[in-house]
């Protein structure tokens, strides 16, 4: 099966250049991300590179004209099933690594202790303890 339209989760910067990138390469490119604002901002990032690039004479403005054309948005999840190939460029969402009520500390030769370096962290901070 052949390749033709890649998705792209996420319109960030890293999920707009990779958008850029297979759009420059004759793919079809849907782009999605949770609020409309991010796919927008994403296309602008896309426009305003390709902007300096015609200016600069790196490419035509009919090229930079098919690339766009080749990237449509989405903030469906459904929205990304023509697809044939889907990239994830998301960020992930961590906790933060002290919170006001830490975990319990690990014994230092517990198995859990040694899976999670964090544990050991907490337990070494100057975090509040547990009651």
């Amino acid at each position: 099966m052949a390749i033709e339209t890649i998705a792209v989760l996420g319109a960030g910067q890293m999920g707009s250049g990779i958008a850029q990138i297979a759009a420059a390469n004759g793919y079809k490119v849907i782009m999605r991300d949770i609020k409309q604002e991010f796919c927008d901002k994403g296309v602008n990032t896309i426009k305003t590179g390709l902007e300096k690039q015609v200016a600069r004479g790196k490419t035509t403005q009919e090229a930079a004209d098919a690339i766009l054309a080749n990237i449509s948005t989405t903030v469906e999840l459904e929205g990304v099933a023509p697809a044939d190939f889907v990239i994830e460029a998301v960020p992930e969402i961590m906790m933060p690594s002290w919170s006001p009520t830490p975990p319990p500390c690990p014994s230092p030769r517990s198995p859990a202790a040694a899976r999670t370096p964090s544990a050991a962290w907490a337990c070494t901070s100057s975090a509040p303890s547990t009651p």
